[in-house]
């Protein structure tokens, strides 16, 4: 799943969220970015801003932070409904997004439990 905006929304955003200046607001947003450029190449060798690499695309322009969640929850009901869908017993766990979620949250292994 891509969850998107144009650029100058994000950075407005980011303003907004972070109460900090247009300048400093562009910079969170290309760090941002180019982390994210870099891990998806690193570990998946895609582009992550490459919408066809994606299952679903949110485009939250107009959409308020409710109206998106709803529409990806939908989608994921949808999905799982489907005799195309997944079961939870068939799913794999991406052991690096796993990791960096545990990393970033500061989580080992025996708090899983």
């Amino acid at each position: 799943m891509l969850v998107t905006a144009p650029e100058e929304l994000r950075v407005k955003r980011v303003m907004e969220d972070n109460k900090v200046s247009q300048g400093v607001a562009r910079e969170m947003v290309e760090r941002d970015a180019d982390t994210k450029t870099r891990f998806v190449r690193r570990y998946y060798g895609e582009n992550w801003g490459d919408e066809g690499s994606y299952d679903l695309v949110v485009d939250t322009s107009d959409l308020s932070e409710d109206d998106a969640a709803q529409r990806i929850i939908g989608a994921a009901q949808s999905w799982f409904r489907s005799s195309d869908g997944p079961r939870a017993a068939e799913l794999e766990v991406d052991r690096v997004l796993l990791e960096t979620i545990d990393a970033r949250f500061g989580r080992t292994p025996a708090d899983q439990s």
